[in-house]
């Protein structure tokens, strides 16, 4: 959408692979793949530090300044590597 308020061409999106990841309060995470949604395998606690990476290093602030955001918006700069090159949640953190 903002490509398009932009008067910029719009980008392809597939997510790959299609996953999800619910925060269940006190009682962990859980992590699903596939349009399925079928429980990740993964250690115990892995949910629990993937949700909390993609809420403090994944998802960004919004842009401070009117400059800024056009150029957050701009898909054609590269903000972060593709997802399938994101790092594994930090090491050591605990749920």
């Amino acid at each position: 959408m903002a490509a398009k308020l932009l008067g910029l061409p719009p980008a392809r999106f597939a997510p790959a692979p299609y996953a999800t990841c619910l925060a269940l309060g006190s009682a962990g995470a859980v992590s699903t793949i596939g349009r399925e949604r079928a429980l990740r395998q993964a250690p115990a606690g892995f949910a629990k530090a993937l949700k909390r990476e993609i809420d403090e290093t994944w998802i960004r602030p919004p842009a401070d300044g009117a400059d800024a955001f056009p150029r957050l918006a701009d898909f054609r700069v590269s903000q972060r590597g593709p997802v399938a090159d994101a790092p594994a949640p930090s090491a050591g953190r605990t749920a």
